[in-house]
């Protein structure tokens, strides 16, 4: 008998997933753990923000250069003579309302780092929160959608959108908390946290709707099958219902929105398949497919083991999701990625809405390490990507450097079609495969530090709160990507007119042209000689004077 525990507890020595299974399930257990856990992973998502002035995200720069415009244009003699401020009803104001005050405390660059965390954990803590609320226990599991944090829209600079989401899921874990305690205080704050959402962007509103839709239409069904009635419950959930919703309603009637007109344009079958892994995306497409497939098919494994249970509504949410996507265009009234904003509160909600149950040691312990090194390979492989982003900023800076105060700067790109080679030969930060470019605003530094005006600063109406002046107000760029700089050898024809009507007399109306990607475009020392002449020249970008 001797022998035989010896050998017992030989092998229970030498058992090393079972060891590991162990100390997981002591370090994981109690309030401490999940805060300790919850304030490390906050931290690794704020990492990288500190390895790059400017991370190259699309239309960040360009948000940067607005509000610094909002914040002080006005008072600035230049700045005040081309924008001029326009407030309404605008479902898009998020760091429009936060970051002008702000930058009278904190430089421009820091304050928006400052935003992109809040992009960043405000969606985190939101899927925690109402995982919290809806299984009515602390969890592990919520923690990894810091695993969908960097995801494609925020690679995209869509902070308004990502702060919504978090403010749509906190709104939710509020209605699922006090839905049965608290039904007078939930109507009054309620309707104040649907207008500040709708303020914040319009898409954080239709997910807490759906949100909120899935909850109930659930609970209906419940209550339909113990009471065999279903009228009576329905008045009484559209009675609260009602004064939370009608508020932003009414609003988004009265929004400008509503008038908007433009064209509608689908993205193919097949790549409406691909994005549905968006929320996994980064800069190497290799890592977000396999990070993506890989936690679909656990996610897959676990609902076919029944070791996945749903909150109340998530299904019915997440169908919805699906259903919208399916059939939602990529623009529709001038706004791009519409569609593509649904996988991403779909992967939120994948988190937030679900819970894995019942599972052995061993798997809880597989689980944990599988998402840890998802998560590390993925955030680790972004800082190596901004990190390298630096060398183009100090390019585009010492490129654009004699720039006067008071010019105006034509920006034009290197397209991919015009040079394929060295498109697959840039650097990493220069482009999201598969999604859009991420250099294209970059030229925001011409306004933040030269005051010189460049036609493409967001000043859309029922989008944005400025507004171009005459005369520069003929010079709007309409949000476009900068024109192909093929464009200025010829006449500009009616179709470019359209995309770029500042290309009419762009000789006259600009003092310089700025390039992107200046080093696929070969020797520009005799590009276009009678009309422009080459001041400073790198690989991101060349800068010409205009020959008047």
């Amino acid at each position: 008998m001797q022998a035989t525990d010896s050998t017992l507890t030989a092998g229970r020595r030498l058992d090393p997933v079972g060891a590991a299974a162990a100390l997981i399930n002591r370090l994981t257990g109690g309030r401490t753990c999940w805060w300790s856990l919850y304030a490390a992973l906050c931290l690794a998502l704020v990492a990288p923000l500190f390895v790059v002035q400017i991370p190259p995200l699309t239309d960040y720069p360009n948000h940067l250069a607005r509000e610094f415009v909002l914040a002080f244009g006005a008072h600035d003699p230049i700045l005040s003579r081309i924008y001029g401020q326009s407030w309404g009803i605008i479902p898009n104001l998020a760091i429009d309302i936060v970051m002008p005050p702000l930058l009278h405390i904190v430089p421009l660059y820091d304050a928006g780092r400052m935003m992109l965390a809040l992009a960043l954990l405000l969606p985190v803590a939101g899927v925690a929160a109402y995982h919290r609320a809806a299984f009515q226990t602390r969890s592990f599991w919520p923690l990894a959608s810091g695993l969908v944090a960097y995801n494609g829209l925020f690679l995209l600079g869509f902070m308004n959108f990502l702060i919504s989401v978090g403010m749509a899921l906190l709104g939710a874990a509020a209605w699922v908390a006090w839905r049965q305690r608290r039904p007078f205080a939930l109507a009054v704050l309620g309707a104040v946290w649907s207008c500040a959402i709708f303020f914040a962007h319009i898409f954080g509103l239709l997910f807490l709707v759906l949100i909120i839709g899935g909850w109930e239409f659930d609970r209906l069904l419940r209550l339909r099958r113990e009471h065999g009635r279903l009228l009576p419950d329905m008045l009484r959930t559209a009675s609260v219902l009602t004064p939370v919703f009608l508020p932003p309603l009414v609003l988004s009637c009265l929004a400008p929105i509503a008038d908007a007109r433009g064209m509608v344009v689908w993205r193919p079958p097949a790549d409406r398949l691909r994005l549905l892994l968006q929320p996994f995306i980064t800069y190497d497409p290799l890592t977000g497919l396999i990070i993506g497939i890989l936690f679909l098919a656990l996610l897959f494994v676990l609902v076919r083991q029944r070791r996945c249970r749903l909150a109340p509504g998530a299904g019915w949410t997440m169908l919805v999701l699906l259903a919208v996507y399916a059939v939602c265009p990529f623009i529709m009234n001038n706004t791009a990625f519409i569609g593509d904003r649904f996988p991403v509160m779909l992967g939120f909600m994948l988190f937030a809405g679900t819970r894995p149950q019942q599972l052995p040691a061993v798997a809880r312990s597989a689980i944990v390490v599988l998402l840890t090194a998802a998560f590390a390979i993925k955030t680790v492989g972004l800082m190596a990507v901004w990190q390298d982003h630096n060398a183009d900023l100090r390019e585009l800076r010492q490129v654009i450097a004699p720039v006067p105060a008071g010019s105006r700067t034509l920006v034009v790109s290197l397209e991919p079609t015009d040079n394929p080679q060295y498109w697959l030969t840039m650097r990493e930060g220069r482009w999201i495969p598969g999604l859009f470019r991420t250099d294209i605003h970059l030229p925001a530094l011409l306004l933040i530090e030269h005051r010189s005006f460049w036609p493409l600063l967001f000043t859309a109406r029922g989008k944005q709160p400025l507004v171009l002046l005459p005369p520069y107000d003929r010079l709007d760029g309409k949000q476009g990507v900068p024109p192909d700089y093929h464009v200025l050898e010829h006449p500009i024809t009616a179709k470019e007119l359209s995309v770029s009507p500042y290309l009419a007399h762009w000789q006259t109306d600009f003092d310089y042209v700025l390039l992107l990607d200046a080093g696929g475009a070969g020797d520009l020392h005799h590009y276009m000689p009678d009309k422009l002449q080459l001041l400073e020249s790198s690989d991101f970008a060349a800068l010409f004077r205009i020959v008047h």
